[in-house]
């Protein structure tokens, strides 16, 4: 609407509002959020002339387009968040299970290495941090099986070295009694060599 009056305050001419009908107030900010039905915001301007007031000129702008023209972009704007959140979080997911499907691998070798088996298949490697953790758990797999290698060997090593001394401890004990016995046969006949002596 669109209202003209005089510097007494006395309607002079309007455009869209009810003839004898007092005008609204003045709003004194801007907000889409007024109760007013539709919604319109009502301002006044001074008609000035030759710097005196000669009346004002007051109107009200229909917010009703821009009343739903903002529900409309709220609308879009969770629309698209709700978008943009289910995105994220098959996105996450995506990444949660690739991330725990390595560490699962990393687990169940962890466990097959500490029931023994000492050369699980290499896990997979990589760049981000799970791939270093696989690398260099495949190290230390390596490593370990290097070892208990070392360790059998060694072991192998020790047995074949304590049946050595084992055979050689016999053969010391075979040769001791040989020689205590010989030991005995020359005491006996020196003895009766002596006996045979005295005799004389």
């Amino acid at each position: 609407y669109l209202a003209v009056t005089d510097a007494a305050g006395a309607i002079v001419a309007t455009s869209g509002w009810p003839a004898g009908k007092a005008l609204p107030q003045i709003d004194a900010v801007f907000s889409l959020d007024d109760d007013d039905n539709p919604p319109r915001y009502d301002l006044a301007l001074p008609i000035q002339l030759a710097g005196q007031t000669l009346g004002r000129l007051q109107l009200g702008l229909d917010l009703s387009r821009i009343v739903v023209a903002r529900g409309n972009l709220l609308e879009q704007g969770l629309m698209i968040a709700s978008g943009e959140m289910l995105l994220s979080l098959g996105l996450l997911l995506g990444i949660g299970h690739l991330i725990t499907r390595q560490l699962s691998v990393l687990t169940t070798a962890s466990l097959a290495v500490a029931k023994g088996q000492l050369t699980p298949a290499p896990v997979a490697e990589g760049e981000d941090d799970v791939g270093r953790l696989g690398a260099a758990f495949n190290t230390m797999s390596r490593a370990i099986a290097e070892r208990v290698e070392q360790l059998t060997q060694a072991s192998e090593e020790t047995a074949r070295i304590a049946k050595s001394l084992q055979e050689r401890n016999t053969q010391l004990e075979h040769s001791h009694t040989a020689l205590d016995t010989e030991n005995r046969m020359r005491t006996d006949a020196q003895r009766e060599l002596e006996v045979a002596l005295g005799h004389i």
